[in-house]
């Protein structure tokens, strides 16, 4: 067979083997991503050290899944009758130095009879089955700063010499800081106990019929499992009788209480909208933040949520922004102009303390710094982000390498010259030596209060 027929049957083949998760067949050229996920012996314990201070900004963390190593890859022309096929290895939580051994052994199987026959599948069972010995990843496993700023340094133009024999080029680690991982390994690690929670049997505390995890909740933290024709039953007589906060699991003296979007899951409108009501009037008591309803008939009270420009009134379900006041506009400005503003700044910081509480309870009293000194305008949104070069979305880059991912389309561009990235390997936009963002993936990134690089303009 000839080299392109080769390279065919092997994406084929990968798509028999591997599901969705595994690999993903590129779509623009020839290649994919390949994502090799650990098996973990519990408890796998992550400790994060500031090692720069020698102060500790996070909690260690437990876990049962890491992220995936990525192996981006693409092929060659003359693949696999002589060339290798392209690649690069990612991961939040491993360094370029670690990253790069792994390199160098899948250079190491190409060479070593690699050549003239496809690899890809010689590769994955290999970074599956030998990554965790050949990198000793046991618990407890450290994560460092110092660390993660040699791995971004690595991508700047003052790379040194010592860096560059260390370091392999296709070796990358997707993060900016200890924050970014410690969310990160979190998130993932949720997100998959959900995955897996949803794809196992589990016998039901009330009627004992044995059911598939997307078919019963689990109680936190008491991980207790019940089956949702139990609990729709339950939650049902329980708002009903107007016992909101008894909403609890149903094993013995347990206290763990069901959340919002698992009640809401289980029961009809009515009875959610009734359970919405008196969880909010129960919650005015001991919560001072709230805003009301806009809407001159109803007036009903609103609990603010952090971080967030939208509320819906849980009697009307009229959907405001908590800045104007008026209906939500998404990422639009508010209709404020700059003396409207001005004039709210000035007239906050003069407020003896009845009219702060009045503004406060207006605008939100953890909200009001944002109202008066962050509202966006289209001013500042021209200043502060760029158009996806897919989709036109706005994008605001706040942390995290020129490696851009937009919200919308998923699709990856390069925030400094805005150009679209190869879905199977987008960091060969930063490798590539004719590209003018050669070594620049890090460049302008914030990190301890410096910048690798001064940020350039457009």
């Amino acid at each position: 067979m000839c080299d392109q027929e080769e390279q065919d049957n092997e994406l084929i083949a990968l798509e028999a083997i591997y599901d969705a998760r595994q690999f993903v067949r590129s779509t623009d050229e020839p290649g994919g991503e390949l994502r090799v996920y650990l098996h973990l012996e519990e408890p796998f314990l992550v400790v994060f050290k500031s090692l720069d201070d020698g102060t500790k900004h996070f909690e260690d963390m437990l876990v049962k899944y890491l992220p995936p190593i990525i192996l981006s890859f693409s092929y060659p022309h003359d693949y696999p009758s002589t060339s290798p096929p392209l690649f690069a290895l990612s991961c939040k939580w491993l360094n370029t130095s670690q990253l790069s051994i792994l390199c160098k052994q899948l250079d190491a199987l190409w060479e070593n009879g690699g050549e003239g026959s496809v690899i890809m599948f010689e590769w994955m069972s290999f970074l599956t089955d030998n990554a965790k010995s050949l990198l000793g990843i046991v618990s407890p496993w450290e994560i460092n700063d110092v660390e993660i700023q040699r791995s971004q340094s690595f991508g700047a133009k003052n790379l040194d010499i010592e860096n560059l024999e260390e370091t392999d080029r296709r070796a990358f680690q997707d993060v900016v800081s200890l924050a970014e991982v410690h969310c990160c390994l979190e998130d993932f690690n949720h997100n998959e106990k959900q995955r897996q929670f949803s794809l196992n049997v589990y016998s039901c505390g009330v009627c004992f019929l044995e059911k598939l995890g997307d078919k019963c909740i689990s109680f936190y933290p008491c991980s207790h499992v019940y089956c949702n024709d139990c609990m729709s039953e339950y939650f049902s007589v329980k708002i009903r009788d107007g016992a909101v906060k008894a909403l609890t699991c149903p094993f013995g003296k347990c206290n763990s209480q069901a959340f919002p979007n698992q009640v809401r899951d289980l029961v009809d409108a009515d009875a959610y909208e009734k359970y919405e009501k008196f969880l909010l009037q129960s919650s005015l008591d001991c919560m001072s933040d709230i805003i009301y309803c806009p809407r001159e008939l109803c007036q009903s009270p609103v609990l603010l949520e952090s971080g967030s420009s939208m509320e819906i009134c849980a009697k009307c379900s009229f959907a405001f922004c908590i800045i104007c006041k008026r209906s939500y506009h998404g990422v639009a400005p508010c209709p404020f102009d700059e003396k409207e503003l001005k004039m709210l700044r000035k007239t906050y910081a003069s407020a003896g303390p009845a009219e702060r509480d009045a503004l406060e309870k207006r605008y939100g009293k953890r909200n009001l710094k944002f109202v008066v000194e962050e509202a966006f305008s289209e001013a500042w949104i021209k200043k502060n982000s760029k158009k996806c070069p897919y989709c036109s979305a706005l994008i605001q880059k706040i942390d995290g390498c020129n490696k851009m991912t937009c919200f919308r389309c998923n699709g990856y561009f390069c925030w400094m010259c805005q150009t679209k990235l190869s879905k199977s390997s987008p960091y060969l936009h930063f490798n590539n030596p004719q590209s003018a963002c050669f070594n620049r993936l890090f460049e302008g990134v914030l990190i301890n209060g410096d910048f690798y690089e001064d940020e350039i303009g457009f």
